[in-house]
């Protein structure tokens, strides 16, 4: 199908630009205007792919996978599917379990049955790039996105990076 896709790793996306722009990792130093933010993401994807959006999945952890705020406001946006993984904490810090894994099988599924022809990622996390490497291999093309590194350098994968299609700075 002659349409793209949007995969976000909110955890990457947010903590990055949070890192960016205030300093730290942590989400709650930024306020996100999520309905800009989804468009900007959808026209940048159909800019970039040349393909209309099928729709964008925000991946994301939630204590007790249960819907926070957010997400209820970006679920009910049109084209948004929102997937929620636990958020745990451990040594003071707070950790999403089990977004990499639905984002892998999400991705797989997509290209498997031919839902798209190009895929954006928006994540910085090397756990994908088995997912990446299945989506190209059923004629996927795959677009990684990146939130510009706070310190310049990267903040991905750099097999992620060796192994996309396309990559862009946002």
């Amino acid at each position: 199908m002659d349409r793209c896709i949007v995969l976000v790793d909110a955890g990457y996306l947010l903590g990055a630009a949070a890192s960016l722009l205030a300093g730290e990792p942590s989400r709650s130093r930024i306020t996100v205007d999520h309905a800009a933010l989804i468009q900007g993401l959808r026209e940048r994807a159909e800019s970039d792919t040349q393909q209309p959006l099928l729709r964008i999945y925000w991946f994301d952890g939630a204590p007790d996978r249960v819907p926070q705020p957010e997400h209820r406001r970006l679920r009910v946006m049109p084209r948004v599917t929102v997937r929620l993984g636990a958020l745990t904490r451990s040594d003071g810090r707070w950790a999403q379990k089990g977004v990499d894994a639905a984002m892998h099988a999400e991705l797989t599924e997509l290209a498997r049955n031919r839902a798209c022809s190009d895929v954006v990622l928006v994540t910085g996390d090397g756990d994908l790039l088995p997912g990446m490497m299945a989506a190209k291999e059923h004629g996927v093309a795959v677009h990684l996105w990146a939130v510009q590194a706070a310190d310049g350098d990267y903040n991905q994968s750099e097999d992620l990076v060796a192994e996309a299609d396309e990559r862009r700075v946002l």
